[in-house]
């Protein structure tokens, strides 16, 4: 090929191997380079170091960064792997290419070597990912999560209200605790290993009585959009066929009648009137409760998406009549209902939404429940900067993210803010050490 070297070349510097010959002395090999390009290139450094012994002999220095190697703890020429094209330095010596197993997706830790040849995991450090969503993502991937699940027992514990409303700003993090609620409650689900080791779990009481042992209504608003009324409603539509389409199992139930099966797939298909709409979750609750013999939680995420969206938009009367008339028939006098849990950005009190709901209430930034349940605390700062051995930027964090008073709580952090700047600190020193070493 035109440009390269030819066959033999000493200008390419190829893993040394050991002979065939088993004599243990190392050779320096060079092969003509295929119009694939080179499988890995390394200089001064063995493809595959096998045992205890190779692994003591770089014991104590940084071996991967971002990578996940073989189970051998170096690179294995046994495994195929893709190159992602920087490598790492220390010391100003080249030590690893930074190689991922075919198929394989990045650890975003690194880690060194004891003198014993193996992990330390005292300088690991946690993948850090911004936006997640879903409870059960977070945990199966070992993200960064602060654990937040006490909020289960102030929750269980506050007999106040049967209906509760929980007004926080955007980014703190609204979606993420629904999810674990869901997560927790659903009796469809298995939850007990992503709960492992988190607060709630030493709680044997809570966990043996409520633990996936109700079924849960749960939706989301947050993506509710539209130019105009009938484009929102129908956004709305699609939200609640999701939810029958979740619940989909109860058509196979020998408890439900064949009507209202029918009725089930009306919903999925969303050929269902506008009334049909507003009781869906009535509907659904009584379902669910002949089904299971338990009544039904409800969550309902950002619940003020759509009157936003619609007072920006110019059809606000007619979102707030729809929304008014669902969650009446759901939240108010629904004898199928165990308690719902709401959250948004703010009480929409002018149109009376939720007058006439029996033991309703709403908890506000002002409000000392759950006043540190949403956002990161002081001490939980500490925390994350610790795991990430950033402790030295703590005052820059505090000048610039810390603001916010909820409750009797001052010094609360948005967990938006935080995780993208500590991702951002990541990011760059992993660069500055990779460039200068």
């Amino acid at each position: 090929m035109a440009g390269l070297p030819a066959s033999g070349s000493s200008s390419i510097r190829w893993p040394s191997r050991r002979k065939a010959s088993g004599s243990g002395a190392r050779e320096r090999i060079s092969s003509p380079v295929t119009a694939a390009g080179p499988r890995r290139i390394f200089t001064g450094f063995p493809a595959h170091l096998p045992g205890e012994a190779g692994r003591a002999r770089h014991a104590g220095k940084v071996v991967a960064l971002e990578n996940r190697l073989c189970q051998c703890g170096f690179d294995c020429p046994a495994a195929p792997r893709r190159p992602l094209g920087l490598g790492v330095r220390t010391a100003g010596k080249k030590l690893h290419s930074r190689l991922l197993p075919a198929g394989g997706k990045a650890d975003s830790m690194a880690y060194k070597l004891n003198k014993s040849g193996e992990r330390r995991e005292d300088v690991l450090s946690p993948k850090i990912r911004i936006g997640v969503e879903s409870f059960r993502e977070l945990r199966e991937n070992n993200y960064c999560y602060i654990d937040k699940t006490k909020i289960f027992e102030e929750l269980l514990c506050n007999d106040d209200a049967k209906v509760s409303l929980i007004t926080r700003p955007r980014r703190f993090g609204k979606t993420l605790t629904m999810s674990m609620m869901q997560e927790f409650f659903d009796i469809c689900k298995d939850s007990s290993d992503i709960f492992n080791d988190l607060y709630i779990s030493k709680n044997v009481e809570v966990c043996q009585e409520w633990m996936n042992k109700y079924p849960v209504i749960s939706i989301s608003f947050k993506d509710i959009d539209g130019v105009d009324y009938l484009e929102a409603y129908d956004w709305c539509l699609c939200r609640i066929a999701d939810v029958f389409e979740q619940n989909r199992y109860l058509i196979d139930s020998s408890k439900i009648y064949e009507e209202n099966k029918e009725r089930i797939i009306s919903y999925i298909k969303k050929d269902i009137t506008k009334n049909e709409v507003c009781e869906s979750f009535l509907f659904l609750s009584k379902l669910l409760r002949k089904h299971w013999g338990k009544k039904v939680i409800i969550l309902i995420d950002e619940y003020d998406v759509p009157l936003y969206r619609a007072e920006q938009n110019g059809f606000y009367d007619e979102m707030v009549i729809f929304i008014r008339k669902f969650l009446g028939s759901a939240l108010k006098g629904n004898d199928n209902l165990e308690f719902a849990i709401l959250t948004g950005c703010l009480r929409v009190a002018k149109e009376s939404i939720f007058t006439g709901m029996n033991n309703f209430e709403c908890y506000g930034i002002s409000d000392i429940d759950f006043s540190d349940k949403f956002g990161f605390t002081d001490k939980e700062i500490n925390s994350i900067l610790k795991v990430t051995r950033l402790e030295d930027k703590k005052h820059i964090i505090k000048e610039w993210y810390d603001g916010y008073m909820f409750g009797d709580v001052n010094g609360i952090y948005c967990p938006w803010d935080v995780l993208k700047y500590v991702k951002r600190l990541k990011k760059s020193h992993l660069f500055f050490l990779n460039r200068f070493g």
